[in-house]
């Protein structure tokens, strides 16, 4: 298990090492030699073969392919959004080689939710540790971009950017959205929880407040997939109960054995600050006044498109002089409309869909169609604040790695080995 957790940690967070060495290339050296040692190649052209990965890269070519066309054919040689997709196929790859890799011998569900879990909530005792010892935090840096950790030093008071990662806000904020919303399903459909992944459930929730805001939706799909699943009502409701005791018991327990600057500065900027829209609705009666919610509704709402935008797009990504987004608005959608217009937008989100229909079709049990459908929804709800429906690498690979083992659910040998001599593992099947 310790040898998944890193490998993925490695893979996932893609954060820079010494010089141009990054997490990821180190992750797919190690996976390619644990995969020769061990003899598990079969396992890697097996994955390769599986009609739902070739579909992905065979989509993600063609869309790259597609975007660097579009702004030639327009003439504005802006290619940040083919090498964003580009950077999709790279992480499709990079994914399978390294779940050919893992010491498991299937790819069941539970146990790549289980190991994605305890990868963030390896990532949350990091960020926790980073917050309350400076030196830590220090150390923390320098597995970071000088320019993001800069950032997260200057603009947010030390309590936002604590993560070993090379994607620290939005996407990062994004992802522990989603793997929240995957711990909440894991707990409802456990036949005896026990306390402990509640403790894991309440870290993922911290890595996301110290990730941004956008991680909060992601305890709204939570407990939406409570409401709508099929489980007893009683059930429920001693979920709600023990979710309750368990936070209270923690916060007591932080309360007690933390310094007092330390809760101090929690309940004076960090709790205000992440839940400053709740704050602004409850003492005003409107979201108006949060800046960050009101900035962008206005990004939608004053953007300037000129008609040809609206059919073909302007072909620019990023603004023409290479600093900042174009026409200086990020929201998912108003940037690819900005782009290929209505057209490649739909194409755009089309794509999107294309990591869903298959886990969601093959997906017998209705509480697995309702997390998977719900995910769709949440990926492109949050696209709205960002681009993280189609181009977000770091969102997609751990994405697929949550959803390809619902495409292979039906296929109980495809993955395993037994043991059967010195650092050799040999096929299954037929056994």
């Amino acid at each position: 298990m310790r040898y998944n957790i890193i490998i993925l940690f490695l893979l996932f967070f893609c954060f820079p090492i010494s010089g141009a060495l990054n997490s990821a290339y180190l992750a797919i050296c190690i996976a390619i030699g644990d995969i020769l040692i061990y003899n598990k190649t079969s396992r890697l052209f097996f994955l390769f073969k599986i009609t739902y990965i070739k579909n992905l890269l065979l989509a993600t070519c063609l869309i790259t392919v597609l975007a660097a066309l579009w702004t030639l054919i327009i003439g504005a040689k802006d290619f940040s959004l083919t090498a964003a997709f580009f950077s999709v196929l790279i992480g499709i790859i990079s994914l399978t080689i390294v779940l050919a890799s893992l010491h498991i011998n299937n790819l069941e569900i539970d146990t790549i939710e289980e190991i994605c879990v305890n990868v963030f909530v390896l990532q949350s005792l990091i960020s926790i540790a980073a917050f309350i010892l400076p030196t830590f935090r220090e150390i923390v840096h320098h597995f970071q971009f000088s320019n993001e950790a800069e950032q997260a030093e200057m603009a947010y008071s030390g309590f936002r950017g604590l993560a070993i990662s090379g994607r620290l806000y939005f996407e990062f904020a994004a992802t522990c959205g989603l793997i929240v919303f995957v711990q909440f399903k894991r707990i409802v459909n456990m036949k005896s929880p026990n306390y402990f992944e509640f403790v894991k459930l309440f870290l993922l929730i911290i890595c996301g407040f110290f990730a941004g805001r956008t991680s909060l939706i992601g305890i709204g799909f939570g407990l939406t997939y409570l409401l709508f699943s099929h489980k007893e009502i009683a059930d429920k409701f001693a979920f709600i109960w023990r979710l309750i005791i368990m936070i209270m018991a923690l916060i007591v327990s932080a309360v007690l054995l933390l310094p007092g600057t330390i809760i101090e500065f929690v309940t004076e900027h960090f709790l205000p600050w992440v839940f400053d829209l709740f704050i602004k609705y409850f003492e005003t009666g409107s979201t108006e006044s949060s800046h960050s919610f009101t900035m962008l509704n206005e990004m939608y709402k004053n953007v300037t498109i000129t008609s040809d935008e609206w059919i073909y797009g302007s072909g620019y990504f990023m603004s023409p002089n290479g600093i900042g987004y174009y026409k200086s608005v990020d929201g998912g959608y108003i940037r690819h409309l900005l782009y290929w217009g209505i057209i490649g937008s739909i194409i755009n989100i089309w794509y999107g869909l294309i990591y869903f229909f298959k886990p969601i079709k093959l997906s017998a049990n209705y509480n697995n169609r309702l997390y998977i459908f719900l995910a769709l929804v949440y990926t492109f709800f949050v696209h709205y604040k960002g681009d993280l429906a189609s181009t977000s690498r770091f969102y997609h690979v751990i994405l697929i790695c949550l959803l390809l083992p619902y495409v292979l659910v039906n296929k109980p040998y495809y993955f395993k080995y037994y043991k059967c001599g010195r650092n050799r593992y040999c096929p299954a099947v037929g056994r």
